[in-house]
């Protein structure tokens, strides 16, 4: 518990970045400031957490919005019109345009 640092020390900071810190006092344009500097999405550090939590995360989203699209797709079956992709093969386009998108596969042997 860091209760008794945080309210002494004016400059402690939440995180290693300094992104998160409590602001001075002052007025509520100063603060409004500070709050809108924060990051739209936290990153895992200011929850104590290391950077790779954040993979486990976008693995998570990743896979509920392939099920959402997924969902979306009507149940029909039959041939379609002449030229028109199926609602499968577009999402095999999409999974495919995504996977040629992901960075390189990280080698555990040479990583630190």
């Amino acid at each position: 518990y860091h209760g008794e640092v945080v309210v002494k020390d004016d400059s402690y900071k939440f995180s290693d970045s300094g992104t998160y810190y409590t602001p001075p006092v002052g007025d509520y344009k100063n603060l409004m400031a500070y709050l809108d500097n924060l990051p739209m999405v936290d990153n895992p550090e200011v929850f104590g957490m290391h950077d790779n939590a954040n993979i486990s995360f976008q693995l998570q989203e990743t896979l509920t919005i392939y099920e959402s699209v997924l969902n979306l797709q009507p149940r029909v079956g039959g041939g379609g019109e002449e030229g028109m992709k199926s609602p499968e093969e577009i999402v095999d386009d999409l999974a495919a345009h995504f996977e040629e998108e992901m960075p390189e596969k990280m080698d555990r042997e040479k990583g630190a």
